[in-house]
Order: C-alpha cells, then sequence, then structure tokens
C-alpha cells in the first residue's frame, strides 16, 4: 500500500475490526461504522442476497442518528431488489462503484425521494465478492461528495477481495 492509502484506508484497522466482531451481522455493522466514521458520512448500509429469491435485502445498517433516518431505515427494511434494481441491483449488475453526486427521482435511485428527505444528497455504492460470490453490496449516504472520499473508497476497493473474505469467514 502506498503512504496515502494507509492514511485514508487502514486495512489492518478494519480486519481488527471484523475479528474482533462475535457475528457476522456485528462485523458488517462495525465495518460500515467504521467506513463512515473515517468520511463523515452519516449513513451506510449493506445489502445480501437471498438465496431463495436472487434478490438483495438489507441485512444491517449503521447512521449517525437512527431517529434522523428512521423513516428512510423503515421503508429499505422493506425492499427488495433484483439484480439491475435500484442502486444496490445496479451495482450488482454493474459489478463496479457507483457514485451518485445528486440523488434525483427517476434515476436509478428509487429511494431518492426519502433520500432527499433525510438530508441525503450524494450516496456511493460497490459490490463486494469472494471469489464469484457475492457477499454484499455496500451504500453510503451523504451531504456532498468530497474529493477524498473518492481517494478513500478508491483505497478500500484495492483491498475489498480481503475484506469480503474476512467478512464471509464470519458466517
Amino acid at each position: 500500500m502506498s503512504k496515502i492509502t494507509k492514511i485514508i484506508f487502514n486495512l489492518d484497522e478494519v480486519l481488527n475490526i471484523i475479528n474482533q466482531s462475535l457475528d457476522n451481522r456485528t462485523a458488517f455493522t462495525n465495518t460500515i461504522e467504521y467506513i463512515c466514521k473515517q468520511n463523515g458520512w452519516s449513513y451506510g448500509e449493506a445489502w445480501t442476497p437471498e438465496s431463495k429469491t436472487s434478490q438483495l435485502k438489507l441485512y444491517t445498517h449503521w447512521s449517525l442518528n437512527d431517529e434522523k433516518y428512521s423513516t428512510y431505515l423503515k421503508f429499505s427494511q422493506l425492499c427488495k431488489f433484483a439484480k439491475g434494481i435500484g442502486l444496490p441491483g445496479a451495482t450488482w449488475q454493474k459489478n463496479k462503484i457507483l457514485w451518485f453526486n445528486q440523488l434525483t427521482s427517476g434515476s436509478i435511485f428509487l429511494r431518492a425521494d426519502l433520500a432527499k428527505d433525510a438530508g441525503f444528497n450524494a450516496s456511493v455504492s460497490f459490490p463486494m465478492y469472494y471469489s464469484a460470490e457475492l457477499i454484499a453490496i455496500f451504500s453510503f449516504f451523504f451531504e456532498n461528495k468530497k474529493y477524498s472520499d473518492e481517494k478513500f473508497i478508491k483505497a478500500l476497493y484495492q483491498n475489498i477481495h480481503i475484506l469480503a473474505k474476512e467478512l464471509r469467514n464470519k458466517y
């Protein structure tokens, strides 16, 4: 890892967080919390595939203020996304990092109005695979995208296979 990568994304720190977690859901939640806190982001979520339906379902989330984001969270808990549908489904289908600098209705982001009401204006979403197995889609929401956000996600994504393996091993 380069010197700047170590500053903005500490792989050992995240692996330690995962390994100290008691179970898989806690490991996911703690990983999301770390990523949010490193970037000053308010909300993150993990979507995992259901084997029966081949759809993504909200597995866990972390937020700076659960009360403020309760409507958004409650709606998200009711959603399931097929490949190509909504932000999680589009990320799954495109198999790459997706950035949205403006969350607007009519885009692939189906929860845009609720996100706006919660104060979210931008998001990033990325797939997490171990071998060919989709482990999760991680999505994060924030007021405005900063240049450092992109650098952090690029550094994180360079190591995503390691994180996916560790999270997979928590099952």
